[in-house]
């Protein structure tokens, strides 16, 4: 009886998820893969076709076993596809060596149907994208981001025909060739973002340009962007130079990675460069710099007459020392920060959450844990232990005494003996510590990756759980592989120690 009043129910809910109007079903369904939408097409006749119509496409090659099926599976998609139906937005992850071609017949459909959103991440240093494919007259944000170590070199100048591009965000898309004038012909860009970047030529220049974020750039960068107003920058030793000043600027927010007292005078001329802005925010461990280095203020002297609100937060500081640094803080903040803008508010937070950087950082730690994974993948390959009849030979030489050219046994001193039992030991124990190292970085890593995760939003963990979970399983492939290695590694040493001993026990019968 309780279980009819269940199902009733639940064909209920059903009834009331599957009479929700198409476009409520296409949001939901964009939090999921394109495969994972399909799949929802056995859920009820309603569903059967959904995703023919559905306006997000997302392709992972992570999801298949290899990229061919990973081919004909998106090749099936496209052309069982709606063809009449527009599609908004695009994301598409590749992890292999993928061939120009299927990108370009890819992006082609993404264009031909009016693509207004599109991201594109790379986890291969072997993928290369045609940058010079990107030509579309819909096209409204682009992203290309490669994690952990994949990064993208151009060496030639991509000539893109993005005229309604207003958001473009490169993360580790290095130019290797002079890109003035690159930014420049995007005619309606707003909004820039540079992450892990190197350029030649180093300047960026746009008229309309009204956001820009540079974060951990190898060279440095010129700006010219009259219209700025919202400027973020995390940097480590890199600082930009600002042509013209900043006369639109209100919004700051400037993140100094480990910085550094010898550095304090480009912090104090940074600050000069930005000292119009409304909304500034900096982490705390710049203004301990600073605190320490007063005097450059009396030279340097900076006012910051439009200040209405400023933000302090720690990126490492624990809040012992916080409570330390309170008043030193407080001093400096009122002298140098408030001087001009007394009535500005200040808050000093224990800590800053940022879902976008936290995301980042997080897809680069697992860039990296698949990077280490390949290394030790390659390592595994190249010290491979003889199978079968190999392996089975050796284990004969092991036990059996060489025999010199005219078939008379060999015998060597004990000493000689000896010393062939202790290396042997110092072998085996220097290649178990060596495991036991890749063992702890390589689970240290996903530790503080699953640590990450619960700094994201649900979305964001829903979007990056299934790559965690398949490098979790990698690692775990891997790690057996590396036990079972040792395994025949000391059942060797174990053989060879027993026919040294045997040899040990001859020579002492003999003498």
């Amino acid at each position: 009886m309780h279980f009819g009043h269940d199902q009733k129910r639940m064909n209920v809910q059903d009834d009331r998820l599957s009479n929700l109007p198409d476009d409520l079903i296409h949001k939901i369904l964009s939090y999921i893969s394109t495969k994972e939408s399909i799949g929802t097409s056995f859920l009820a006749s309603r569903w059967r076709f959904m995703w023919t119509s559905l306006p997000y496409l997302s392709f992972s090659s992570m999801e298949f076993s290899d990229l061919q099926k990973f081919s004909k599976f998106v090749t099936r998609v496209l052309s069982r596809r709606n063809d009449k139906t527009k599609v908004s937005s695009v994301k598409l992850c590749f992890c292999g060596k993928v061939t120009q071609a299927f990108v370009k017949r890819l992006m082609k459909y993404a264009f031909s149907h009016n693509v207004q959103q599109m991201t594109v991440e790379f986890l291969d240093k072997k993928t290369k994208f045609p940058l010079s494919a990107f030509n579309s007259q819909s096209l409204e944000y682009l992203s290309l981001i490669g994690l952990g170590g994949c990064c993208q070199t151009i060496t030639a100048i991509p000539t893109w025909e993005l005229p309604a591009l207003t958001t473009l965000h490169l993360d580790r898309v290095s130019f290797s060739a002079n890109h003035v004038g690159l930014f420049y012909n995007l005619v309606n860009l707003k909004n820039l973002t540079l992450k892990h970047y190197k350029m030649m030529g180093s300047l960026i220049s746009h008229p309309k340009l009204c956001s820009l974020t540079l974060e951990y750039g190898k060279e440095v960068v010129t700006v010219v962007a009259p219209q700025l107003k919202n400027l973020s920058l995390t940097l480590l030793k890199k600082f930009p130079n600002f042509l013209n000043g900043l006369p639109t600027l209100e919004k700051v927010d400037l993140c100094i990675n480990c910085p550094r007292t010898a550095d304090s005078k480009k912090y104090v001329r940074l600050l000069q460069q930005v000292n119009g802005v409304k909304f500034l925010t900096l982490n705390l461990e710049v203004i301990e710099v600073l605190s320490s280095s007063v005097k450059l203020f009396l030279n340097q002297p900076f006012t910051f007459a439009n200040l209405k609100t400023l933000k302090i937060y720690p990126l490492h500081i624990n809040l012992d020392r916080q409570a330390q640094m309170k008043e030193i803080v407080s001093a400096l903040v009122k002298n140098y920060f408030l001087d001009s803008s007394p009535s500005a508010t200040v808050t000093m937070a224990s800590r800053k959450i940022r879902p976008a950087r936290n995301t980042a950082v997080a897809q680069k730690h697992m860039s990296e844990v698949q990077v280490m994974l390949d290394e030790l993948k390659d390592q595994l390959n190249k010290g491979k232990i003889p199978t079968g009849a190999n392996k089975a030979k050796m284990n004969d030489r092991v036990n059996s005494n060489v025999e010199n050219q005219s078939g008379t046994k060999r015998s060597l001193h004990i000493g000689e003996r000896m010393k062939q039992i202790q290396n042997s030991w110092e072998d085996l124990s220097l290649q178990m510590n060596i495991e036991k190292s890749n063992a702890s970085r390589l689970f240290s890593e996903l530790s503080h990756i699953e640590q990450l995760f619960t700094d994201l939003p649900a979305s964001k963990r829903a979007e990056l759980q299934p790559c965690f979970a398949s490098l979790c399983e990698e690692a775990d492939t891997v790690m057996n592989k590396a036990i079972d290695r040792m395994k025949i590694q000391c059942e060797l040493k174990r053989r060879r120690l027993i026919g040294y001993f045997h040899d040990l026990t001859k020579a002492s019968h003999s003498s």
